[in-house]
């Protein structure tokens, strides 16, 4: 995923990069608050 991230960078497209940026951010806060319920 982070590589097809960087390919987009790198091919400039900015803004798919900004709207994956902005799901992979809501995925990551999703999984961090799981990992503090589980903890």
């Amino acid at each position: 995923m982070l590589a097809s991230i960087i390919d987009d960078v790198v091919k400039g497209n900015t803004s798919r990069f900004d709207d994956r940026k902005i799901d992979i951010l809501a995925k990551i806060t999703i999984s961090v608050e799981s990992c503090k319920g589980f903890a």
